[in-house]
Parts: C-alpha cells; structure tokens; sequence
C-alpha cells in the first residue's frame, strides 16, 4: 500500500513473529519497522489495520524513553503509548491505538519506505 510518498507492507496472521525478528524482516525487505510521523500518518494507516501489529517503537532499557528505529525519541505530546515502558518493551498498533507489550510476544507487523520517485526519461 502505498500513502503519502512511503510504501507500506502490512503482515498478516498467521505470519506473527516477535519484534526483533519483525525488525529483521522489514530490514530483509529494505525497509524498516512503521515509523510515524504525525497523526495524519496515524489516521491513515488505522484505516487499513484490524489486528494489532508491531511497529519500530521500543524501550530496550528501564528508565528510558521510547525509542524509533531510526533513533528518534517519541514525541509524547504527538502520540501517547499505553501500558508499561519497562525495558524490553515493543510498541504495537491497532486503529490509533498504541499500546506496549513484551517484545517476545509475536505477532504481525508493518514495514515502510519510502516511495520511488518516477523516473524521467531523456532523449
């Protein structure tokens, strides 16, 4: 699927694996775990999503904040996560829901990247 510029693959049952393998995943697809943006990015995708499903939000160690797989911390005043953020915790989604669970736990997931530009042609 595609939205805004990126693409999006979207797992399904009974495909479920744990995060980090989720994580590896996307990565073999050369692509990562969903990343959100903004709450427009949020809407969207809740759209197309029944089913809880990780995306690339984690707190590894206690004490510390949520963390996207590209770096970034989560901007709390954007998007709110439910639950515990003790370390070993992985964020999934359903609708707008965000909500931690233990990154064991399997499940399906979403994979982004982004889109291809056309490519132009020059005689």
């Amino acid at each position: 699927m595609t939205l805004e510029r990126k693409c999006y693959y979207f797992a399904k049952s009974p495909n479920a694996k744990n995060w980090s393998a989720s994580h590896e995943d996307c990565s073999s697809r050369d692509s990562r775990l969903l990343v959100i943006q903004d709450q427009a990015e949020l809407v969207s995708l809740a759209q197309h999503l029944k089913f809880y499903a990780w995306i690339g939000l984690f707190n590894a160690i206690p004490g510390r904040r949520w963390t996207w797989v590209n770096g970034s911390i989560l901007n709390e005043t954007l998007f709110t996560v439910s639950g515990s953020s003790d370390g070993g915790s992985c964020v999934k989604m359903k609708s707008t829901t965000l909500e931690s669970d233990n990154c064991l736990n399997t499940r399906p997931w979403i994979c982004q990247k982004d889109a291809e530009s056309p490519r132009s042609t020059s005689t």
